[in-house]
C-alpha cells in the first residue's frame, strides 16, 4: 500500500512526482458509490472511514497511486500514477492520456485534466 501520510522535504530536489487529479472527501465518497466499495449496502459512508474508502479502491486499482498529505493538497487524496509508471516507449502526453482514462474507469467521468503533483524540493 502507498499512502503518503505527511510532507516530506528534501532540500535539493523533488521527493515525489505523480501525474493525476485531487479528489476531497465528497468526491471520494461519490467514487465509492460508484465502484460499489462497501457490498450490496453502499448508501451509508457516514459509518465509513475515508481511509476504509481509499484502501477499498486501492484494492481494486492496483496500478494507481493514492496518496495523501502533499503540501498544496491540504486534505485531498491525490490519485494517479508515478513517472516510473510510464513506459519506455510512450510520450508524456500519451502517458497523461492513459492516467486519465485510468482516472475515467475509478470516477465513472471524464477527467478534465491530470496534473503534475510535486512533493518535496526546494524548502529553502
Amino acid at each position: 500500500m502507498k499512502i503518503r501520510i505527511d510532507f516530506v522535504s528534501n532540500s535539493s530536489s523533488s521527493s515525489f512526482m505523480l501525474i493525476g487529479k485531487a479528489f476531497d472527501d465528497d468526491e471520494l465518497v461519490k467514487i465509492a458509490e460508484y465502484n460499489k466499495i462497501g457490498g450490496p449496502d453502499v448508501t451509508d459512508y457516514d459509518d465509513w472511514d475515508k481511509w476504509d474508502i481509499v484502501e477499498a479502491l486501492e484494492d481494486k486499482f492496483k496500478d494507481l497511486n493514492f496518496n495523501y498529505g502533499l503540501e498544496n493538497y491540504g486534505e485531498e487524496v491525490c490519485i494517479g500514477m508515478e513517472y516510473d509508471n510510464m513506459k519506455q516507449d510512450e510520450t508524456r502526453k500519451e502517458f497523461e492520456k492513459r492516467v486519465a482514462d485510468r482516472l475515467k474507469e475509478l470516477t465513472g467521468r471524464e477527467t478534465v485534466k491530470v496534473e503534475c503533483m510535486i512533493d518535496g524540493g526546494y524548502d529553502g
